[in-house]
């Protein structure tokens, strides 16, 4: 027996255990009546035409069959097709009767076609409503879409700056199931895909056109916006000199040529895994100081900055995501993803934290009632600052107050 489909998927308005047993008494006649070695086949199809749309279930065998005259009466009550002492037909009885009128029931049909000795074919026809169908299609389509859009979007992106087309190929091919890529094909368009990209992980290659693999690293450990982005450099001669000469300009891994698929998985695999257990570390932490945060002196600044202009701006009701992006020299989308990669938390959520964390201070010293203090920080109503402030502490501004005067 096998199953085939014409089609991806449908969606129909049925009952499914009617339906389940509408098929599994087609099947289990198709079986009784197929001698052993032969074959059975559901095929799952839909037809359409100007006005009407069907789902189709057919189920073929190539058994004994049943005689022409016999077909007319296959779906009365208690028929069989065979009356003689052998009754080589026996067996349909209530079960066919039972499935025309389950298949009428859903508004559909149920045809017959058979030769004697060449097997017999049961098509069932349930309608479908067009707009129902293109509906149902495009909302699977939708979904599917969405699915799949999240999952790359969750996958880290890994940059690959090789001129050796072969070679970036192999590396591109062992690493996208995991992760998404983008590649470079020389150091100068590796530089700006770096920085306009933000990837989570970079592999380049020490000898190439324009700006070799070195270059390319010092380039980007000194760059704010890239300095935290670990660098796994390719060299054909993993000698000594310029393993030191790469971890003095930055870089993280070696990797010598010729490696294994495995190798490379591993690698990379290890330097993004430690990448994501420095983010964790921030994920629960309701205070974020940039005095706590270990990283490179490069990313030090790079937070100090940040924190020092949300800061002297706490009190700013138009300070926005873009400001800080424009006071970082950065695109908000590069903005957000060096925070993210650093103490994962995007630019909106930090600026929001520190203001609230700000808030609960002010409420400790008095400096105003709930609704004063909310607008203070740029809450234009007291409900959104509420529930924000209930987010992020896990009581409301009011109980915060309480709790602080009884533990006075």
């Amino acid at each position: 027996m096998k199953f085939e489909s014409k089609i991806e998927s449908l969606l129909l308005n049925i009952d499914k255990e009617k339906i389940e047993e509408v098929i599994d008494n087609l099947l289990s006649n198709a079986f009784k009546f197929t001698p052993p070695n032969g074959n059975i086949t559901m095929l799952l199809d839909q037809e359409r035409s100007e006005f009407t749309a069907n789902a189709v279930i057919t189920i073929s065998d190539n058994g004994i069959g049943i005689p022409e005259e016999k077909l007319v009466n296959i779906f009365d009550r208690f028929y069989q097709a065979d009356s003689s002492s052998t009754k080589q037909y026996e067996g349909t009885g209530l079960g066919l009767a039972i499935v025309k009128e389950i298949v009428e029931l859903h508004g559909g049909t149920i045809t017959v076609n058979s030769k004697i000795n060449t097997g017999t074919s049961f098509s069932i026809y349930l309608p479908v409503e067009e707009t129902e169908i293109e509906t149902a299609f495009s909302e699977i389509e939708e979904i599917k879409a969405s699915e799949k859009n999240k999952n790359e979007e969750n996958k880290s992106l890994i940059l690959i700056v090789e001129d050796n087309h072969d070679v970036r190929s192999f590396i591109k091919e062992n690493l996208d199931e995991k992760y998404r890529i983008e590649e470079a094909t020389n150091g100068e368009e590796g530089i700006s895909k770096a920085i306009e990209k933000i990837p989570d992980l970079i592999i380049t290659d020490v000898m190439m056109p324009k700006v070799n693999g070195f270059e390319l690293c010092n380039k980007l450990k000194n760059d704010h916006r890239t300095s935290h982005i670990p660098i796994v450099i390719l060299t054909a001669k993993a000698d000594e000199e310029d393993k030191i000469d790469g971890l003095q300009i930055g870089a993280d891994e070696f990797l010598a040529k010729p490696f294994s698929s495995r190798e490379l998985e591993i690698r990379v695999g290890n330097l993004v895994h430690i990448r994501q257990l420095l983010r964790e570390k921030y994920k629960e932490i309701s205070v974020i100081k940039s005095e706590d945060i270990k990283a490179n002196p490069i990313d030090k600044d790079f937070l100090d900055k940040v924190f020092g202009l949300i800061k002297n701006h706490i009190e700013d009701q138009q300070f926005s995501v873009q400001k800080l992006a424009d006071n970082m020299a950065m695109s908000v989308s590069q903005l957000n993803r060096k925070l993210n990669a650093l103490i994962n938390q995007s630019a909106g959520k930090l600026i929001r934290s520190t203001k609230l964390d700000y808030a609960a201070k002010l409420l400790e010293k008095n400096a105003g009632n709930i609704t004063e203090i909310g607008y203070r920080i740029g809450f234009s109503d007291l409900p959104s600052f509420t529930n924000s402030f209930k987010e992020k502490f896990g009581i409301s501004p009011s109980e915060y107050l309480k709790s602080r005067k009884e533990n006075l």
